[in-house]
């Protein structure tokens, strides 16, 4: 049985790189409330994700599926309206 999560599109900016993808948080719950509940290094999934430079936006993969170390997290901001996943 899978748990039931909202999916929230968001950009997440490091120094490197800019990711634009899906993290998945507990229903009704904010994406500074996710942030919050991870402990120093630890890593957030990310899914459906595309990466690009930040110098000059290329895009260098797409995946199905990354985590990201939180320490190296600039800015993270939502991109849209969240949705249930179904």
């Amino acid at each position: 049985m899978k748990a039931e999560r909202d999916l929230v599109k968001v950009a997440i900016l490091t120094p490197d790189h800019k990711i634009v993808g899906t993290i998945h948080v507990v229903p009704g719950g904010r994406v500074t409330d996710f942030l919050a509940s991870r402990v120093a290094g630890n890593f957030i999934p990310v899914t459906d994700a595309k990466v690009h430079s930040a110098k000059d936006d290329r895009l260098i993969f797409e995946t199905k599926f990354l985590t990201i170390n939180a320490n190296f997290i600039v800015l993270l901001y939502p991109m849209g309206e969240q949705k249930s996943a179904d």
